[in-house]
């Protein structure tokens, strides 16, 4: 006689209203929370791993708002007190100027009211790729409808908190960078994880300003950049697919 024993899978918790506005955050302090979001009601709420309520925070509501995102959930990248604070995009698809950004605390104060603005789209993925900690700091790129302009906001903090979405290898093992120093050009030697098959490279200044963008396939190994056009200085390359971050490097340009 033969005994089978299988893993049983169960329903643990029903977040009712929850479809497309339910993920996960991992707090620098608190830890791993769940999120739960309500634009139509403007209402954040962050639960704990045994679903019990963490804390609960409200937004504002525009009403020119066609698309309202909240991310950046964190305890130590807007400011450097205990609190929560979280980014909130209002995104205006009729007239782009209209749209705003705004940086929320859980007390429901403004920090930031950045009209006309919107999380960088030359980034990673909309509002989670509008925040990078460089060698000078924090940095926030926002776009802006009415000037055109690119604007670096200096954060006191870091970013610590991340939306848990896909894998993130980050492993120094994926990419290489040589010469470096580079003078009048550089290779990026690279090795994809299992399944993926095209990638995007991104090169930033120390500015955590977008410099130059390459697409690259596993049909090859290395990619010969020409950095005559680069000015002297520290260079952060990053190379992601879709929403998944694979590696990344820093360089020095010395000419």
């Amino acid at each position: 006689m033969t005994t089978h024993l299988f893993g049983q899978i169960t329903l643990e918790h029903s977040y009712p209203n929850g479809k497309w506005e339910t993920s996960m955050v991992k707090l620098s302090n608190s830890g791993m929370k769940y999120q739960w979001v309500d634009v139509s009601t403007g209402e954040l709420k962050l639960y704990n791993l045994d679903h019990s309520l963490f804390k609960r925070m409200t937004f504002p509501v525009l009403p020119n708002g066609t698309n309202t995102e909240v991310g950046n959930v964190s305890e130590t990248t807007f400011d450097l007190d205990a609190n929560i604070e979280f980014m909130v995009y209002y995104q205006d698809d009729n007239n782009w100027a209209n749209s705003v950004t705004k940086i929320i605390d859980e007390s429901g104060a403004v920090l930031l009211n950045a009209t006309s603005e919107t999380p960088s789209i030359n980034t990673y993925d909309g509002i989670y790729g509008a925040i990078f900690n460089t060698p000078n700091g924090t940095k926030m790129i926002l776009d802006n409808h009415s000037d055109n302009a690119a604007k670096v906001y200096s954060l006191p903090g870091t970013l610590i908190a991340t939306a848990i979405k896909t894998p993130n290898y980050m492993n120094e093992d994926f990419l290489k960078s040589y010469p470096n120093p580079a003078k009048n050009y550089i290779y990026l030697a690279y090795t994809f994880p299992p399944n993926i098959r095209e990638a995007q490279v991104s090169i930033y200044n120390i500015q955590g300003q977008l410099v130059k963008t390459y697409t690259i396939d596993n049909n090859y190994q290395e990619l010969l950049i020409d950095t005559q056009e680069f000015s002297n200085g520290t260079y952060l390359c990053q190379i992601q697919s879709s929403d998944i971050k694979i590696a990344s490097t820093k360089f020095i340009v010395q000419k």
